[in-house]
């Protein structure tokens, strides 16, 4: 079977073919188009795509839809099946060809719609997909589950992206912790104490260069980001601030938490969210409840647990491949 992906992400795509290959081998292939400007780092393509395209998917609506359709639908009809990663929308690209469509779920399915607010039947078309069998939802964590629910009514399975395309596992021969975060100011290295401890994410970097650092410190800008399940499932050591530290510091500003896009939040909104965030819902992770915690947990840290926690790891991969076979539409 030969499927096709039109995505503006690089990792999610990235775990799902990882998946696919692992659970059929060549029996379920997965050709990807993408639009994201990362896609340099794994090498995708092509270098330009009509009609849907980072410059134009903001403003998909049935017309260009339809002029999709003019463009592509020769091609389109080659495939067996549609992957679609980032964003669920693309999933209305190819209902009309009746073939089976899987969705991975990641981060507010309703984008674009949650951001210009433009008039849409997105809702009614994912159900109408959904209750004629043609469309398999999976979302990747649980708060993306809850928020598709509530909005359009449909429940997907829960199956947490486990990146396994990086190839490579953690191999500390580095003392220090580098810091992830916030995308646009790397991590906010200068709320932590200062010292060669920590070290900020660089710019552009390789799997290869962040897998040698003691640990990894995180300061989160969402509940479920892949950078956070690229290193967790890899085995890197992870530190993240605890509920009631990040809650303070959200509530305070010193810290962000990205979800209802363009819309407020109350209190107990995000106390619901953080209740379900990967990190939070995860075993094996460390929890710093100030900044200046953070440096001593990690100027001690031995990673004492690491044979534990690769094992827990490693049953959890399993159920995941698992669960994958219980929910795709072929293959069974």
């Amino acid at each position: 079977m030969f499927g096709f992906n039109l995505d503006l992400h690089v990792a999610v795509i990235s775990d799902v073919q990882d998946i696919f290959s692992k659970l059929f081998g060549n029996g379920a292939r997965i050709k990807s188009w993408s639009i994201s400007g990362h896609k340099s780092l794994f090498c995708l393509g092509p270098e330009h795509v009509d009609v849907v395209n980072e410059k134009t998917w903001m403003n998909i609506d049935e017309e260009m839809i339809d002029a999709w359709h003019v463009r592509y639908s020769w091609y389109m009809k080659n495939f067996d099946f549609f992957v679609v990663t980032h964003s669920p929308v693309f999933a209305l690209l190819y209902e009309r060809y009746n073939k089976p469509i899987i969705v991975v779920n990641t981060c507010r399915y309703d984008m674009p719609y949650c951001w210009n607010k433009k008039p849409n039947n997105l809702n009614a078309a994912l159900r109408r997909m959904v209750e004629r069998k043609q469309l398999t939802i999976v979302s990747n964590n649980i708060n993306d589950h809850l928020y598709l629910k509530e909005r359009a009514g449909i429940n997907t399975s829960v199956i947490p992206s486990i990146c396994q395309y990086i190839g490579l596992k953690h191999e500390a021969n580095r003392p220090e912790a580098m810091l992830f975060g916030q995308t646009y100011d790397f991590g906010r290295r200068e709320l932590f104490p200062a010292g060669d401890w920590l070290v900020k994410k660089p710019v552009r970097y390789e799997y290869m260069h962040i897998m040698k650092y003691k640990c990894i410190v995180h300061v989160p800008y969402d509940t479920s980001v892949m950078t956070i399940s690229e290193h967790f499932w890899n085995y890197v050591p992870v530190f993240f601030p605890s509920k009631r530290f990040y809650k303070q510091c959200i509530l305070d500003g010193t810290m962000c938490l990205h979800h209802y896009y363009g819309e407020g939040m109350s209190e107990a909104q995000l106390d619901k969210l953080l209740d379900g965030a990967d990190y939070y819902v995860f075993k094996y992770i460390n929890y710093y409840d100030s900044y200046e915690e953070c440096k001593e947990l990690v100027e001690k840290f031995t990673d004492s647990e690491r044979e534990e926690r690769i094992k827990w790891i490693e049953d959890m991969k399993l159920r995941v491949y698992d669960a994958w076979k219980q929910v795709l539409p072929f293959g069974k």
